[in-house]
């Protein structure tokens, strides 16, 4: 039996060589990546703070606040605080009603009531920034056109 060796032409040749060449082009062409250490000592923070939304008692921290706008700041803070403990555990008791080992229907059902125990959290805690904000703002405009 007679063996058979391929042939190859020149335009086959010359398309090797091409494709090498764009191949080595695309390697050497690469920026050096750093090493684990140097990509590490670039970082200078950890992880971002959690997320917090803002509640009237951040406000009592104002240092220009007159009297009269901290004591109605601290009202509606105090009736938030109030509201959301409430809150928080109706909220607790809708998170612990989910079954152990529940099936997708089961469990929206069940988290249903969370979703928006949530969503009237994070309304009434806008809600009572919204009127501590509101106390700060009227209160020093009353004052400016006295």
């Amino acid at each position: 039996m007679k063996q058979i060796r391929p042939q190859f032409g020149l335009g086959s040749k010359l398309s090797l060589i091409g494709v090498a060449v764009v191949v080595v082009w695309t390697w050497a062409s690469q920026p050096p990546q750093p090493d684990l250490a140097q990509l590490r000592s670039r970082v200078t923070h950890g992880a971002p703070p959690p997320l917090k939304k803002p509640e009237p008692k951040d406000l009592l921290s104002d240092a220009s606040l007159s009297p009269h706008q901290r004591r109605q700041i601290e009202e509606i803070s105090s009736a938030w605080e109030e509201e959301k403990k409430t809150l928080l555990a109706s909220l607790n008791q809708a998170a612990g009603a989910a079954p152990e080992r529940p099936d997708l229907e089961s469990l929206k059902k069940n988290l249903g009531g969370y979703s928006e125990l949530s969503k009237l959290y994070d309304f009434k805690r806008d809600s009572a920034w919204k009127k501590a904000v509101l106390a700060t703002k009227s209160k020093s405009n009353w004052e400016a056109a006295s």
